[in-house]
């Protein structure tokens, strides 16, 4: 009956997740399979489905993430009711219920109290909703689903479809020949004496009160003349299972069912014959505009009819379904199905447009808080969108000239670029405007490779990257030229330039870098990996690539790779853009980690986990959005990052010295940095970072703060920083790491001592280019040697030794440095 939805319905199959079942399940006239009831490949619940809010305070989302699209249950809807043309109801998997109010525009998401998965629902005249479903679970609503009643059932078998025949009369249908029947509108239900024991009743249909059909398993449907107290049983064609049933007039109605089974009346069902198997389909649910029109919907494929359904024509353009309604016979209408398939059509099925965007979402990129593009994919296409309303309401951007979209990145409001099939366009002017851009040296072996990632220096300088090959611009995009091309069967999955001249490229058969702009390219042979996902470099030392279930990360430039053990449960991994040390990790298996230090502590993001997240673009270091399956959008905002740090960086100074410099644009509850250092020839993990120096925080505030600290005394070689950001109660957040390099001297020196006079205390400092014996000793004018202050041998590298003149008196003193083929002496004065 139109009124709901159907899906094949033999005991152990799932046709939302296999597809077809084996036939001798739909001829077998035994009882039903208890192994249906184990809801294969259906999860009986699954929270990672709902809305983040869905039964808020106890939801999932703590205000840092905010669900914009879809807002409803991301599931398979099964059943579908309208009271008229703006008012109507679907529901599904997890006990889901949603409801619109504006003919399908928008879609809020109803309590239903239960977590079964619910068949079908409908009404006579919306003053008493029913639902029902699996188990034989029965809810009701007098208040338009504001609230729901569970109401006792005689059965405890499946139940998948509704008719209410009258504003009291009414019917329900299920598994183990469940007919349930109401009189007092649906507040009581009764099972039914019916012929058959341990069938499948699939679908109901009534014209009036009296004159109604059943379609089973095996083949059989049920008739009644006289409102059910009694039923012939007639057998349909062989014994495939009918799935769904519609009465068109008095003599004629039709009935599909498993592999397509096509079976129809014209005497009033006396006679049923059978027509066709409608090949690759599997009808669900039928539904009639007329007499005459009408439609099928199912897994496997949709037919429409013209001619009472006698005859069925394939509609390629209609995606799998379940459940359809014309509410008013107005050329109104909608179907539901998989994913979050809601359709709705005006034109009486001539066009059937998305009622909720259901894309997989690939790609996102805001230049706003209000404007926005999205890139989604379908089964056998990609689709730009575009929003104005910050995510609120997702639109197809028809003029896109390009085939299959499948990246973009905006510079402003109006200036951005989009990556297709073989090619990528530029508009100018937001999107009304597109023109394709020219790709020097693209060749006919690159053909049919979509443009998947784009990478932007805030020089102009940028790469794009497709399967096979990364395409390099120096102006923002205008023009384009090849720099890296591979066609050996391997992928290339991603890739991460730290400045124009250095770059790295990720791909299935391993890991390849430039120190040239792309000129030249050399393959990492010291990483001996494979299936390589994504990789990202904070500075030209600091970078971290994923592979298959596994993070590496380095701190020398690539050298030498480790693993980081505190993330796990990768999959296909793939990295946020980084704002001020602020990094998100995807994972392929429903896990998503963040670090606020740039990946050198990660913490997994618990509430949105197992959402099917594919990407999240950072705007600013605590904003931006994340994108997942099923037209998944999630808005990202976390005002309590508690300090903005704009940048860190490092330089050195008088040779042996580091000065480091940092700056703040906002500060929450800051009490300060600890500076900690680690010499980066220690490649034994992060047990070697050193607390060298603390610098006091600003508290709280919102203006610019510039800090800097200054590491002394050091000898050759290279060196980490990082900052500990310490909070007045104790908490803390690690900045990014950076590195710099203390070259080894070339010569001898012997440095005047600081200060200079002193009192007591001065500091002597001297270099040797290789490993020497070194002494240095303090005389006094007649030549008497006061102290030795150091006597050994020492490697090639800065030296810096203190001398304490408490015990001597007032004068100049003489300190002499001698080493394997050189000597030298300074003078100081102790002044007290």
């Amino acid at each position: 009956m139109s009124q709901t939805n159907h899906i094949d319905k033999s005991p152990g199959y799932n046709p939302l997740a296999n597809g077809r079942a084996l036939d001798s399940l739909y001829s077998d006239t035994s009882p039903l399979k208890p192994d249906y009831r184990n809801h294969k490949n259906i999860p009986e619940y699954d929270p990672s489905l709902m809305p983040l809010n869905y039964g808020f305070p106890n939801g999932r989302s703590t205000g840092v993430w905010t669900e914009l699209n879809p807002k409803v249950p991301r599931v398979d809807y099964w059943g579908v009711y309208f009271i008229n043309t703006d008012t109507g109801f679907a529901c599904g998997v997890n006990g889901a219920i949603i409801k619109t109010t504006n003919s399908g525009d928008s879609w809020a998401t109803l309590n239903s109290g239960i977590t079964k998965t619910l068949k079908t629902i409908g009404s006579y005249d919306g003053s008493l909703i029913i639902a029902a479903g699996d188990s034989g679970i029965i809810i009701t609503s007098t208040d338009l689903g504001e609230t729901w009643q569970i109401i006792s059932s005689s059965s405890n078998q499946n139940i998948w479809n509704i008719q209410m025949l009258t504003k009291r009369i009414g019917w329900l249908v299920g598994e183990g020949s469940t007919a349930l029947k109401t009189t007092d509108g649906g507040n009581i239900w009764i099972n039914q004496t019916t012929p058959l024991t341990g069938f499948a009743y699939w679908d109901v249909s009534f014209l009036d009160t009296l004159f109604g059909y059943i379609s089973c398993n095996g083949g059989r449907i049920l008739r009644t003349t006289d409102g059910g107290m009694n039923w012939d049983v007639k057998q349909a064609g062989d014994n495939y299972g009918l799935f769904t049933i519609e009465l068109v007039t008095r003599t004629k109605a039709v009935a599909l069912g498993f592999a397509g089974k096509h079976v129809y009346t014209s005497d009033g069902g006396d006679n049923w014959t059978f027509i066709t198997f409608l090949g690759g389909s599997e009808p669900n649910n039928i539904s009639f505009i007329d007499t005459l029109k009408g439609f099928a919907v199912g897994f496997g494929g949709c037919y429409e009819t013209t001619n009472s359904g006698r005859n069925w024509n394939w509609r390629s353009d209609m995606v799998d379904g379940a459940g359809i309604t014309f509410p008013a016979k107005n050329g109104i209408g909608y179907y539901v199905g998989k994913v979050l398939t809601i359709r709705k059509t005006t034109n009486a099925g001539i066009d059937w447009d998305k009622a909720i965007i259901n894309d997989d979402f690939i790609d996102v990129f805001f230049t706003d808080d209000n404007t926005g593009w999205i890139v989604g994919q379908e089964l056998y296409k990609s689709i730009l969108y575009k929003t104005y309303d910050g995510g609120a309401t997702i639109l197809p951007v028809q003029n896109f000239p390009g085939e299959n979209p499948s990246s973009v990145y905006f510079f402003d409001n109006l200036n951005g670029i989009v990556g297709a099939k073989d090619k990528i366009f530029k508009t100018s002017s937001g999107g009304i405007n597109w023109e394709a851009q020219n790709i020097s040296g693209y060749d006919s072996l690159l053909t049919g490779k979509v443009f998947k990632r784009f990478y932007f220096l805030d020089n102009g300088f940028g790469w794009a990257m497709n399967a096979g090959c990364v395409v390099k611009t120096t102006d923002n995009g205008n023009n384009w030229f090849i720099v890296f091309k591979l066609l050996n069967g391997t992928t290339l999955t991603g890739f991460n330039f730290t400045n124009e001249q250095i770059g790295w490229i990720t791909s299935t058969s391993g890991l390849y870098y430039t120190t040239d702009g792309g000129v030249n390219w050399i393959t990492q042979n010291r990483f001996q990996y494979y299936n390589l996902r994504d990789i990202y470099f904070n500075s030209n030392m600091h970078g971290m690539i994923t592979c298959s279930d596994t993070l590496f990360y380095t701190v020398d430039g690539g050298t030498n790779w480790l693993v980081d053990n505190s993330v796990v449960n990768l999959g296909y991994a793939r990295f946020s853009n980084e704002a001020l040390n602020n990094i998100f990790l995807v994972g392929g298996r429903g896990y998503t980690y963040q670090s606020t230090n740039a990946g050198e502590s990660w913490n997994e993001v618990i509430e949105i986990k197992n959402s099917g997240i594919t990407f999240i673009r950072l705007n600013e270091v605590n904003k931006g959005y994340t994108i997942g399956l099923k037209g998944l959008v999630i808005k990202y905002y976390d005002e309590d990052l508690p300090v903005e740090l704009t940048s860190f960086d490092a330089s050195i100074k008088d040779e042996n010295k580091i000065i480091l410099r940092w700056s703040t644009t906002t500060e929450t509850n800051n009490r300060g940095f600890t500076i900690e250092s680690l010499k980066v020839d220690k490649l034994d993990g992060l047990q070697g970072w050193e607390n060298v120096g603390f610098v006091d925080g600003a508290g709280t505030t919102t203006e610019n703060h510039h800090y800097s600290f200054v590491d002394e005394g050091l000898t050759a070689g290279r060196y980490s920083y990082r900052l500990k950001q310490i909070d007045f109660d104790g908490t803390f957040e690690y900045s990014n790491t950076i590195v710099i390099e203390i070259a080894s001297p070339t010569e001898f020196k012997l440095n005047q001592n600081f200060p200079n006079p002193f009192n007591p205390e001065t500091k002597i400092e001297f270099q040797i280019p290789t490993t020497s014996n070194v002494n240095l000793t303090v005389f006094n004018v007649l030549g008497e040697k006061i102290r030795e202050i150091v006597n050994e041998k020492l490697d090639a590298g800065y030296y810096g030794f203190v001398f304490n003149g408490e015990n001597q008196s007032s004068g100049t003193y003489i300190y002499s440095l001698n080493s394997e083929n050189y000597t030298a002496s300074g003078k100081m004065i102790l002044l007290k």
